[in-house]
């Protein structure tokens, strides 16, 4: 398995756009999917924020993880943000999220981030195993989330 930056896959673009519209419409009522796979034409450039990268096993795409300045209005001042972390529902209890997450943590420290934040309605002892912390509670489009934090070893 690797994890493949989405410029080197443009492809794939249209089914991970569908694949986060599905699962996150809460966070974003009134969002069709062509503005979804618009805003997801910024990740095909060549700048390190925002990167889409792909989980890909033998060359079909099982899951994401993205890297983007903010993901939470209202804490524009805590950035880069892990967000689109997501295993296509059947490859889901394999352990895939975790070695999406360890390989986003390596593509990270490469762009020199020294800390990077997400948020979580309901994963915070999968986070809390890989070293991240709790930094607040807070309720976020309606549901109540967690903030946590890493810190990215020098």
């Amino acid at each position: 398995m690797e994890l493949v930056n989405l410029q080197h896959i443009p492809s794939v673009l249209p089914m991970i756009a569908q694949w986060h519209h599905e699962e996150w419409l809460q966070y974003n009522e009134g969002r069709s999917l062509n503005q979804r796979i618009a805003d997801y034409q910024d990740y095909l450039n060549e700048e390190n924020i925002p990167s889409m990268f792909c989980l890909t096993d033998n060359q079909q795409t099982i899951g994401t993880a993205a890297i983007v300045a903010c993901d939470m209005d209202g804490k524009e001042h805590l950035t880069p943000w892990v967000a689109s972390v997501y295993v296509e529902q059947s490859q889901r209890g394999k352990g895939l999220g975790k070695v999406i997450m360890t390989q986003l943590m390596v593509e990270t420290q490469k762009m020199n981030i020294k800390e990077i934040y997400l948020y979580t309605p309901d994963a915070v002892s999968f986070y809390e195993k890989l070293g991240w912390k709790v930094m607040e509670h807070c309720n976020y489009c309606g549901e109540d989330v967690t903030i946590m934090k890493f810190n990215l070893p020098a």
